[in-house]
């Protein structure tokens, strides 16, 4: 299969052989954001943010697996193509440098 990297970011992925899989950036899927106001504490403003429609993300093609943010995926849970970036992988300063291996939703 063909992955395409719909999130803003190059993916360094581990594989499960502990190689590391570079995915450039290919564009960007994600949900489109909007936000009901909560009120403030404190004087700082709350508010709840809501996830509406998916932008940028094709639909399916056979042999094409697409990587989205988690909150995208979550938005096409029944999508058995879509995938996010799985556990962060970090370098001793805390920088993420990779992910290891990706995230699906439950089917």
């Amino acid at each position: 299969g063909v992955w395409v990297n719909l999130t803003p970011h190059v993916l360094n992925i581990r594989t499960a052989a502990g190689k590391m899989v570079t995915i450039p950036s290919s564009g960007v899927a994600r949900c489109r954001e909007y936000r009901i106001p909560a009120g403030e504490i404190g004087g700082i403003q709350i508010s709840v943010p809501v996830y509406g429609e998916v932008e940028g993300l094709p639909p399916p093609q056979p042999g094409v697996f697409f990587i989205v943010s988690a909150i995208t995926m979550a938005a096409v849970k029944d999508r058995k193509d879509v995938f996010c970036p799985g556990p962060a992988i970090r370098d001793p300063q805390g920088n993420v440098i990779g992910c290891d291996g990706l995230s699906r939703a439950l089917l």
